[in-house]
C-alpha cells in the first residue's frame, strides 16, 4: 500500500494505492455502500469500512472515489477542501 498527498484545487488530495486483485468497474459504485462485500466469505467481516470512510470524508466536506484495474490494483482518492475554504 502506498499513501500520498498533494495539493489539489483548494484543498488536499489523499491517495491510497494498492497492488491487489482490483475491483471490477461494474462494482466500484457499490463499494461505498454499507454491508457490501466483494469476494469475502469470512463471517467476521461486516462490509462497513468504506461506507464509514465515505461518511467521514463527507462530514469534512470532501469526497472519495476509486479507480481500479483488475489484477493490478486500486487507487482511492480522498479530497478534503481547505479548512478556510467556506
Amino acid at each position: 500500500v502506498r499513501v500520498s498527498t498533494q495539493p489539489w484545487k483548494s484543498g488536499t488530495l489523499l491517495m491510497v494505492t494498492d497492488n491487489g486483485k482490483g475491483i471490477p468497474n461494474s462494482k466500484i459504485a457499490e463499494i461505498f455502500t454499507i454491508f457490501t462485500q466483494l469476494g469475502r466469505k469470512k463471517a467476521d467481516q461486516s462490509g462497513v469500512g468504506l461506507a464509514i470512510v465515505k461518511q467521514w470524508i463527507k462530514l469534512h466536506r470532501g469526497n472519495v472515489s476509486c479507480e481500479s484495474v483488475p489484477n493490478e490494483g486500486s487507487t482511492f482518492y480522498c479530497y478534503f477542501p481547505s479548512a478556510t475554504d467556506e
